[in-house]
């Protein structure tokens, strides 16, 4: 999992925490009171106390927006959970999807329509010798939406 988090640009050892959390369940989804009680006394052994709550529960939600982590609710309660169409990808194929992000997106001088991007990567992609059988659109979209995040905020 520590390859998966270093291939998505995940280095927030919270984030980390909670991903290996989460993958440590049978389902990948756990009750999401139990997830943060749990991701608290995993980060209170590593010197991270409770005062740190609020900067826990943005990070965790900073992953849910990211769509690498997902919220539902089943038989009334509330988890929380692993992205599968994400996680299930293998850590080379997600690294190849990042640098095929970054070469498309270091040649843009302005922002261009997301699709032309994603276009624009698969192109690369398949250039480059990617398997992009492995991906589905979902994911695919997933990961250069924020592969190209990433790399607009550094060339600007």
């Amino acid at each position: 999992m520590v390859d998966m988090c270093l291939s998505l640009g995940i280095d927030s050892y919270i984030q980390q925490e909670a991903i290996q959390l989460l993958s440590n369940t049978r389902r990948g989804f756990m009750r999401s009171d139990l997830f943060r009680e749990r991701l608290i006394k995993s980060l209170a052994k590593r010197d991270y106390s409770a005062i740190f709550l609020p900067r826990i529960n943005s990070e965790v939600e900073a992953l849910v927006e990211q769509q690498l982590l997902l919220r539902q609710i089943k038989n009334g309660e509330h988890e929380i959970g692993l992205n599968k169409v994400v996680w299930k990808i293998p850590s080379e194929t997600i690294s190849l999807i990042h640098e095929a992000t970054i070469i498309v997106s270091s040649g843009r001088l302005f922002e261009s329509d997301f699709c032309d991007v994603v276009h624009d990567v698969k192109m690369q992609l398949r250039k480059m010798g990617g398997a992009r059988r492995q991906v589905s659109d979902t994911a695919f979209d997933i990961l250069v939406a924020r592969f190209n995040a990433h790399s607009s905020r550094l060339f600007r």
